[in-house]
């Protein structure tokens, strides 16, 4: 005796419709986003491109259980009703159409900003564009409303007016409590820079981003005897540049520097411990400085280090204490 297979339903997204694909009769159905509406019976999600879900010659009406869909998978007809109104929300009314050629398609559904009803009046309060809508934007899209039961409307767009960011519905009944609204707004090319007449590019790990501002790490005067340490955090860099410049005008004053390096997480500038002396490795100029001063800059190399320091050794035998040293770094990242 042979077995019925079962019935299941393929949900796909085709951007501006949805296709359901039944595995054993063949059926495919499409429906338009713009015109969907969509109601979650609690025990189904019924779709109808149609004026509503009247069950009559005139309304085609797809009832769907969650366990019906093959793909994608769902774990129940609310998770269902979530994922259809999700695609719902990512119509991208032509996307394309942009002056640039990009995607003008602006929604609360894809993140772009947040659409909040009023209750009690037809008001939606819209926040985060960055550009700012007018009636034209709303008119050119689309707005559903999902009410506190989950059902799923068009809102007429035949009477609208903007301002300060608030679209009000002049053709609609006021909103009630636990509404809700899925806003498509039609507006700039999000490729395109009108002004400049001119495509925009979006750039990740730029150039600018690798390397740091200059730091002043080091900037003392009238500096008496004294050990000094500068820690400086190198996780991510790789390379360090440094203008250093130390000076004093008295026999007796001397200001010495040398360069620390550690992967040791304890380290830190209260001693040497567990710091490693790599002066010799990294710079080639004369560090120290008596009655006179030295200026130079030095590009330091792979320091592949969790951290290195700067450490001055500042003696002073004089009473007016001339010792003075300024460093300024700059860090670029691996």
């Amino acid at each position: 005796m042979s077995t019925k297979p079962t019935e299941t339903v393929a949900i796909v997204d085709l951007g501006n419709d949805i296709q359901l694909t039944y595995s054993v009769s063949g059926y495919i159905y499409t429906f338009n986003k713009l015109s969907l509406k969509i109601k979650n019976t609690g025990s189904e999600c019924w779709l109808s491109n149609s004026i509503g879900f009247h069950l009559n010659q005139d309304n085609h009406v797809i009832k769907l259980d969650y366990t019906m869909v093959s793909s994608p998978s769902y774990a129940s007809n609310a998770a269902l009703y979530a994922g259809l109104v999700g695609m719902v929300g990512s119509v991208s009314l032509g996307g394309g159409g942009g002056v640039g050629g990009g995607n003008n398609t602006w929604s609360n559904a894809q993140g772009d900003f947040t659409a909040t009803t009023t209750t009690g009046t037809t008001n939606i309060t819209i926040a985060g564009l960055s550009w700012t809508p007018e009636d034209i934007n709303v008119i050119a899209g689309q707005i559903k409303k999902i009410d506190s039961s989950g059902d799923v409307s068009d809102l007429a767009l035949t009477n609208v007016t903007v301002s300060g960011g608030v679209i009000t519905l002049g053709d609609e009944d006021n909103f009630a409590s636990g509404d809700t609204v899925l806003v498509t707004l039609v507006g700039p090319d999000k490729g395109y820079d009108q002004s400049g007449d001119q495509q925009l590019s979006f750039v990740t790990n730029q150039d600018s981003e690798k390397w740091t501002s200059p730091e002043h790490l080091v900037d003392i005067s009238a500096q008496a005897a004294d050990t000094l340490r500068y820690v400086i955090p190198m996780e991510g860099f790789k390379d360090l540049s440094a203008h250093w410049k130390f000076s004093n005008s008295d026999a007796g004053d001397t200001v010495t520097m040398t360069l620390w390096a550690t992967n040791n997480a304890d380290a830190d500038d209260t001693a040497d411990d567990d710091w490693v002396d790599v002066t010799a490795d990294y710079l080639s100029k004369t560090l120290t400085v008596t009655n006179g001063t030295i200026e130079f800059a030095e590009v330091l190399e792979n320091l592949f280090f969790l951290k290195v320091m700067v450490k001055l050794v500042v003696a002073s035998t004089s009473t007016a204490d001339t010792n003075a040293a300024d460093i300024y770094i700059k860090k670029k990242a691996l």
